[in-house]
């Protein structure tokens, strides 16, 4: 082939090249100009779209600044990532009385209402003109609370709290709907001190020899299935729940003072005074927990730490040392100062932690 039949093949080749570049190119900078418009139409009204535990999208501002709560642990979980300013009201038992801690920790909160999910109305709802309402989880038949609220417009997220992946998901949410880099930040280092609070004490108790039986009551006449929180912690440390042998599967069933003394745990966590003073009833005085002084108050800070609540890390330490001594010996007073003081940014006094740990 002669130098001008491959001068022409080349020539050829190259124009094939250049439109076809061309014919690539014009697409990709279409595309591009119609993601800018689908982005720009994403924003224009000012809004986000929140997916709830359901699957539910929820439209909220792009700057949220009012949230109804209708429990004290999603209340105090809105705290812990930063959005105490947008606290339109305060959750049932939030305890926001003079001399309490949730005041010391939140003051300025005095006029908020307090609200129970179940008690929350259109009316007065509507006068609020909530940015979110929180709110627990629906009704399979959809006659709860929230879904009523929906019907009349209100932006409600519907939420769970039953184990600790529920916890950890509760925060996130609750960061993205505030939706500022610092309460995502927040809920990120929560979950990171969650995760290593759950692993840690797990690993450890792992390593004992001892696998002693346990029960969390609620009163004397209710023990917490292994479907629970307390169930939760407790498998995890390495103890056998006595629910187990009592066939309980829900959150918490009542027993009676027979079925207790047969099961007779080794080990009883409490939560509250109150259940400490039934098991010093009479009836219970041949459990040998009773017997061993092995009856214990979970710490209870702005909540009870055992349950689904945001100081639901600070019970796992706590538990690993009760449950396995031989291998665990966590520095209560220094975790619970920690915990306040990196999440709340509030440094306890020697006497606060001692409440909390009913010292």
């Amino acid at each position: 082939m002669n130098l001008k039949k491959w001068m022409l093949l080349l020539f050829t080749v190259l124009l094939c090249l250049a439109l076809a570049a061309c014919g690539a190119a014009e697409p990709e900078g279409e595309a591009e100009e119609g993601a800018a418009e689908e982005a720009a139409e994403e924003t224009a009204d000012g809004t986000r779209v929140i997916t709830d535990f359901y699957g539910n999208e929820v439209e909220v501002p792009a700057e949220v600044t009012s949230i109804i709560t209708g429990k004290t642990v999603v209340t105090q979980l809105v705290a812990l990532v930063g959005g105490t300013d947008c606290l339109a009201s305060l959750g049932e038992g939030f305890n926001y009385q003079d001399g309490m801690l949730c005041k010391e920790l939140f003051p300025g909160l005095d006029d908020l209402p307090e609200l129970k999910d179940n008690d929350m109305n259109v009316e007065s709802l509507l006068e609020l003109s909530p940015d979110v309402v929180l709110i627990s989880s629906p009704s399979p038949d959809g006659t709860d609370v929230g879904n009523l609220l929906k019907e009349s417009g209100l932006p409600v997220v519907y939420y769970n709290l039953a184990n600790s992946e529920d916890l950890k998901h509760a925060v996130r949410m609750i960061a993205e709907i505030i939706g500022t880099d610092e309460a995502a930040a927040k809920a990120e280092q929560y979950v990171e001190f969650y995760e290593k609070a759950m692993s840690e004490t797990a690993e450890a108790a792992a390593a004992s020899a001892e696998q002693p039986t346990a029960a969390y009551s609620r009163g004397a006449r209710g023990i917490c299935g292994p479907n629970s929180m307390p169930g939760e912690w407790m498998t995890a440390l390495n103890a056998k729940n006595v629910a187990d042998d009592l066939g309980i599967t829900a959150f918490n069933a009542e027993v009676t003072v027979e079925e207790f003394l047969n099961v007779d745990p080794d080990i009883i966590f409490c939560e509250g005074p109150q259940a400490v003073e039934l098991l010093q009833d009479p009836q219970y005085e041949g459990l040998k927990a009773v017997q061993n002084g092995a009856v214990y108050n979970v710490p209870y800070g702005l909540a009870c730490s055992a349950l689904a609540t945001a100081e639901n890390p600070i019970a796992w330490y706590y538990a690993a040392n009760i449950l396995h001594p031989d291998v665990c010996e966590y520095d209560m007073d220094a975790i619970v100062a920690d915990f306040f003081q990196t999440f709340y940014g509030y440094e306890l006094s020697q006497e606060q932690i001692d409440t909390i740990l009913n010292k």
